[in-house]
């Protein structure tokens, strides 16, 4: 049997490693660095309601920071929060109707007012007619609804003829769009 000779270039190789140099060793934890610190800008402006909302001395700080990229510090939203305590659907004239609101925010926080889906429905709970009512829409309406917070609304509107005469009942759903 022959001997194979020792391969001598290994140990060299392993001294002159590329990622040994002080150089690139200096470049890499820069570059982590730098990563680092834009995950957490990127951590502070996806989490900027709820932070704004949890600590209220950091919604100026929040504010300055969403500058430069164009976004803003609105209120929180957290759906769970709101809850539909009461609503009524009566109509007012032949083709005039009203639905009143009442929303109870069961939060010690403030959260951001939902708009609401007021779907008409006939005998057979089939929908008839579906409106999508936005928060700009409702008179006299807080952005935010504060900690523990009651808000009641009316919201008057008008039903197509062919409609009215099939309405039996209604269904709302509150949202964040």
């Amino acid at each position: 049997m022959t001997e194979l000779p020792a391969v001598s270039f290994i140990p060299r190789v392993r001294s002159e490693a590329f990622w040994q140099r002080p150089v690139v060793l200096a470049v890499m934890l820069s570059l982590a660095g730098s990563l680092t610190l834009v995950l957490c800008l990127q951590v502070l402006l996806h989490e900027r309601d709820r932070l704004s909302a949890v600590v209220p001395g950091l919604q100026t700080w929040l504010e300055g920071l969403c500058q430069p990229f164009g976004c803003r510090v609105e209120p929180m939203r957290d759906m769970d929060s709101v809850v539909i305590e009461s609503s009524s659907f009566a109509q007012l004239g032949v083709r005039d109707y009203r639905l009143s609101i009442v929303l109870r925010n069961t939060s010690s926080r403030p959260v951001a007012t939902p708009a609401m889906e007021l779907t008409l429905l006939d005998a057979a709970d089939r929908m008839l007619l579906r409106r999508v009512i936005a928060v700009s829409e409702l008179a006299q309406v807080p952005d935010r609804l504060g900690g523990n917070a009651e808000w009641a609304s009316t919201i008057d509107f008008e039903v197509d003829r062919d409609v009215v005469a099939t309405v039996a009942g209604y269904r709302v759903v509150i949202f964040y769009p």
